[in-house]
């Protein structure tokens, strides 16, 4: 038999890296792109346990998924840490079953995993590609009973999430407002890069007679715009 390790650490990276990306669409996670891709490339160095002691190699055959999800998801709770690992290990088992059931190799398998992901994602974001003219909103923010009506901008960009619930940006001229919140501290991450940002909690905002609940908001200078949206509002 002729082994070509290239593919197969390849095949294997794919396959860590599409599993993890899911997983965090599924549980709107807030890890990075580049964190998911390092604890991909981690997973396929622990194939090198192959030349090990036999011993060694089982070892990471089955607490593998456990350490290369320990790094992944560093800062989230114990209890989402089993959810998600319980999520990785069921998709790597119906992945098994249906290779051998379909016989499905190589380049095949490869094809349909990059087809997976990119049907997940296009489902993710399928708001966004079936309406037109969202971009521009109007909103408003109910505080302590009073109602502030803002221009918003739908921001594609704006993934930020905190305990699963969307944050959204206003811009500096209404910190006024800040006095009615509740202030906590997060870090954000962001397209570029991760932060430590203060975020307000609110009760309530409302998009086109349509209610969103506990929804955390975030000061900054956003050069023009008064509100950026988050995707999950598209």
């Amino acid at each position: 038999m002729i082994v070509y390790v290239d593919l197969v650490f390849l095949v294997n990276m794919l396959i860590s890296f599409t599993f993890l990306l899911l997983i965090k669409f599924l549980v709107n996670g807030k890890e990075s792109v580049k964190v998911i891709l390092f604890c991909s490339m981690l997973s396929v160095l622990l194939l090198f346990s192959f030349f090990l002691d036999k011993v060694f190699y089982t070892i990471f055959k089955i607490f593998g998924g456990f350490i290369v999800l320990s790094f992944t998801y560093l800062k989230t709770h114990v209890l989402e840490k089993m959810i998600r690992t319980v999520l990785y290990y069921s998709m790597q088992f119906c992945l098994v079953g249906l290779t051998n059931a379909f016989y499905v190799r190589g380049i095949v398998f490869i094809i349909c995993l990059i087809i997976l992901l990119l049907c997940f994602i296009l489902y993710k974001y399928r708001k966004l590609v079936s309406k037109k003219n969202i971009f521009e909103r109007k909103i408003k923010i109910v505080i302590n009973e009073n109602t502030y009506n803002i221009n918003a901008y739908l921001d594609s960009g704006n993934l930020s999430t905190y305990r699963g619930k969307a944050i959204i940006y206003l811009d500096y001229k209404y910190i006024y407002l800040e006095k009615y919140l509740i202030k906590e501290k997060t870090s954000i991450n962001t397209i570029d890069n991760e932060f430590e940002k203060e975020i307000y909690y609110l009760n309530e905002i409302i998009i086109d007679n349509k209610k969103y609940k506990d929804v955390y908001v975030s000061f900054a200078n956003l050069n023009g715009f008064d509100c950026l949206l988050n995707v999950m509002m598209a």
